[in-house]
């Protein structure tokens, strides 16, 4: 077998165009393209020529702590010498960093509520669109969102009706330094900052509307209603000091811990990190770090990290796969054994390779034949699969199955392990190959492959996706295909030298573990969905700055969230001068039937989102008219609900 190589120079540095061209791409566009060649060499890296270095290889023929043009190892101490300090830094590039508003995702809603009121939200059929890549980000807004998030909120004012979050004698008569405190307290947790004066008077006025006649608890119950349909509440606001119209500012500290909480904790900030965001400690990279340390030594890490890899994975797409062979006992199993997988990978060295290359498994009584051990006396014991083929998520039931032919796979390790932009197949395409007798699945892959029209995908794809054959549509293991062996022998297409050559997805996985384009593309993907947006090639920088720690710390990946969450990139973003227009007046009116209620909710949070539009750059108004109109449309259906059907016209006289 050709040794594999380490440094290399993939063809993700260009458009894969089913036709052939290849036009040129920066990293942040087509992923991790900078690297070097066996030997020394220099590539053009950020603008500059860094010198690389030979590797040294190790007893099974991959690359010891092989490292990337000057880069430090990713592998281990032999790659690149010391620290190497963001090279990029003094390019001139444009600094550009946008911080869209966006709505919290249905998994942050849901999480956000529970934090605040202590009651689980109830679950919807609404969907999350995706948006960048395999993530999604923010909730749409239209009618059957709105409706359910009325519907919510009024389940949740309701259930607040005990007074448990009220920090004063519910049976007493309405007590106005009480309201204040409950306001401050509860909608400031909602709204993840310290409210304005006009906020404050706002919600106390509302909290007395809701007490009416002396009714403490309907005034808890309108107030967290209010609060739960707000604008400030239901979108990811990053503003930043707004007091400058050119280059970039820094977030406040309240931004900064809302943005690392739902990061890593998937959650509102808790009362720890509040407590340090207003005592100024989030305005510097050490207490930063330090709380994002502290943040993923809590139980609410490993649901962060989990809910990012069941998107990257494809696991909320499982469902799909529901046929005979897959009932939703198995699909649901099979996702969390890859769930429990994640979690005790960033439970225990959070290591890239561990990820990539452990033989641990979770099974249950349903997956214990498909991996060939014993049925746990129980659900989901932990056990140590064959390490012959085996291999961390690569490996998963719920990944061979979600990614079940050649192209599929190959396409998973191009697109999501080596940032590679594949394109749709052409209208033109032919129809999948169909496997004849004494003929493999690979076999009859290749053929398709040869064809014109698909060869300029597939050979980036499919070659790496035949090291999976040991493992049939279904993700059971094999050593035969229709009678005759399996052939896992794989290539991965390179440019600038010889094709990395392996047998088996134990050889990919250890390549891939030891590859500085995997190390920089996880960097990549962790950086996008930190900043919830696409990537410009304005943010290769931060990319590079992301990646230097991870690689020196042995591509732990909890070294790279500290990084990305101390580094300027995710503390600041682009500058603008906010303007200061005058808050909406309390939306009078009476709660003495429902209708009159749900007007006054609605209008509520419609002069909030109104109040919110006249201070967010253009870029962001979209997104919030969007809401806006959620809002009318809802009101104006449930007026109509309210009013109920016309009356039958008058029958006509007889003549």
């Amino acid at each position: 077998m050709t040794k594999l190589r380490v440094e290399l120079v993939l063809i993700l540095s260009g458009v894969f165009g089913c036709g052939g061209g290849i036009a040129s791409r920066s990293v942040a566009e087509a992923g991790a393209d900078d690297a070097g060649t066996a030997g020394t060499s220099s590539v053009a890296v950020g603008g500059r020529a860094i010198a690389g270095s030979a590797t040294t290889s190790g007893g099974n023929g991959l690359p010891v702590g092989a490292g990337m043009g000057g880069m430090p190892g990713t592998g281990g101490a032999a790659g690149g010498g010391g620290p190497v300090m963001p090279y990029c830094a003094d390019t001139g590039a444009a600094s550009v960093n946008p911080a869209p508003v966006l709505g919290l995702s249905t998994w942050e809603y849901q999480r956000s509520v529970l934090a605040l009121t202590g009651t689980a939200a109830s679950d919807e059929n609404v969907e999350d669109a995706t948006r960048v890549g395999p993530f999604a980000f923010s909730m749409d807004w239209n009618y059957a969102r709105g409706a359910y998030l009325l519907a919510e909120a009024e389940r949740q004012g309701a259930a607040a009706r005990d007074a448990k979050l009220l920090p004063c004698d519910v049976t007493k008569p309405v007590d106005g330094a009480c309201a204040t405190a409950f306001v401050e307290a509860f909608v400031g947790h909602a709204f993840r900052r310290p409210l304005s004066d006009a906020e404050r008077s706002r919600y106390v006025s509302l909290f007395k509307i809701g007490s009416g006649k002396g009714d403490m608890a309907a005034g808890v119950e309108l107030l967290v209603e209010a609060a739960l349909l707000s604008p400030f509440f239901l979108h990811k606001i990053y503003l930043g000091k707004g007091d400058a119209s050119v280059g970039l500012t820094s977030l406040t500290g309240f931004e900064v811990a809302a943005r690392m909480s739902y990061l890593l904790a998937g959650a509102p900030p808790d009362a720890a990190l509040s407590e340090a965001a207003a005592r100024g400690a989030l305005l510097t990279e050490a207490g930063v770090e330090a709380e994002a340390r502290r943040l993923m030594g809590a139980p609410t890490f490993s649901d962060a990290v989990v809910h990012f890899h069941s998107q990257w994975l494809g696991l909320d797409q499982l469902e799909l796969l529901l046929s005979p062979s897959f009932t939703p006992e198995l699909l649901s199993s099979m996702r969390t054994e890859t769930e429990r997988f994640v979690a005790a990978v960033f439970q225990g060295d959070r290591s890239l390779s561990t990820l990539l290359q452990s033989h641990a498994g979770f099974v249950d009584a349903r997956l214990a034949p498909r991996y060939g051990v014993s049925a746990p006396a129980q659900d989901f014991a932990h056990v140590e699969l064959d390490p012959q083929r085996y291999f961390g998520v690569l490996t998963r039931a719920s990944t061979l199955t979600r990614f079940n032919d050649p192209t599929y796979r190959g396409k998973f390790v191009r697109e999501r392990l080596l940032c590679g932009v594949m394109p749709p197949p052409p209208p033109q395409s032919p129809p999948p190959a169909a496997i004849l007798p004494n003929q493999t699945r690979r076999e009859a892959w290749e053929q398709q492959r040869n064809q014109p029209v698909c060869a300029s995908c597939h050979q980036l794809m499919d070659p790496i996706g035949f090291g999976f054959e040991n493992f049939d549509e279904l993700g059971l293991y094999r050593t035969t295909d229709n009678g005759l062996p399996v052939d896992a022998s794989g290539i991965l297409r390179q440019t600038g030298g010889a094709d990395a050559d392996f047998n088996g997805v134990g050889e990919l996985a250890s390549w891939l573990s030891q590859s500085p384009v995997v190390g920089k593309c996880v960097a990549k993907t962790w950086l996008g969905y930190a900043l919830q947006r696409r990537l410009e090639m304005a943010d290769d920088c931060a990319v590079d700055a992301a990646y230097l720690p991870f690689a020196n710390a042995d591509l732990d990946i909890g070294a790279l969230l500290v990084a990305l969450v101390s580094s300027p990139r995710f503390r600041s973003r682009d500058a603008f001068v906010v303007p200061s227009p005058a808050p909406p007046q309390l939306v009078s009116g009476s709660v003495d039937t429902e209708q009159q209620r749900h007007k006054l909710l609605l209008d509520f949070a419609l002069a909030e989102s109104q109040w919110l539009m006249q201070g967010v750059p253009k870029d962001d108004l979209m997104v919030l008219d969007q809401y806006a109109t959620m809002l009318r449309d809802l009101e104006i259906r449930l007026s109509q609900v309210s009013a109920g059907p016309s009356p039958a016209p008058a029958p006509a006289p007889a003549p």
